[in-house]
């Protein structure tokens, strides 16, 4: 595969540590790097291609984490080609903008149940990535505030458990 930048055309990208994800059976099998080279270039070889793994990749570049595609050999050999798609990233939120909100209530069974849909739009050509620094050492990027007595956050669509960060008690 190739580390590519698309913020103003496509540059490939040298000198990305790029790190291969193995999951059996949707369990953490481990994982493996390479870096891609002067071409922007990176392989890795020998994998073991059970139906049962499946591999993704993932990169950091300038702050921002990015991911390829989940690629299962389902059993056969061969090659598979990813490319990563990276931009430059800004701590800056000028462009990005709210496309619309939508606030859905719903009975639940012990009281109601409140959704929030945010669809959020960047405008620019750089991935934004936070200006403020957490504890974890990674940027804060968003932040809601949730009004007192929710009990119960469920994550849906666009947004991973993984890289929520919670502050204050639920």
């Amino acid at each position: 595969g190739r580390i590519i930048n698309k913020t103003n055309g496509e540059k490939v990208v040298p000198n990305v540590i790029i790190t291969l994800k193995k999951f059996i059976k949707d369990k953490d099998g481990g994982k493996i790097t390479t870096t891609s080279n002067f071409r922007g270039q990176f392989k890795f070889s020998d994998l073991p291609v059970s139906p049962s793994n499946i591999y993704q990749l993932e990169t950091v570049y300038q702050g921002g984490e990015y991911y390829g595609k989940t690629i299962n050999f389902k059993g056969q050999g061969g090659i598979k080609k990813d490319d990563i798609i990276v931009y430059d990233s800004t701590d800056k939120d000028d462009k990005i903008k709210i496309k619309f909100k939508h606030i859905i209530i719903n009975p639940g069974v012990d009281g109601l149940q409140i959704s929030e849909v945010i669809n959020l739009n960047n405008a620019g050509s750089k991935s934004y990535i936070g200006w403020k620094k957490l504890a974890s050492g990674k940027n804060e990027t968003l932040r809601f505030s949730l009004p007192e007595g929710v009990k119960k956050i469920n994550i849906s669509k666009g947004l991973m458990e993984c890289c929520i960060e919670q502050n204050g008690e639920i």
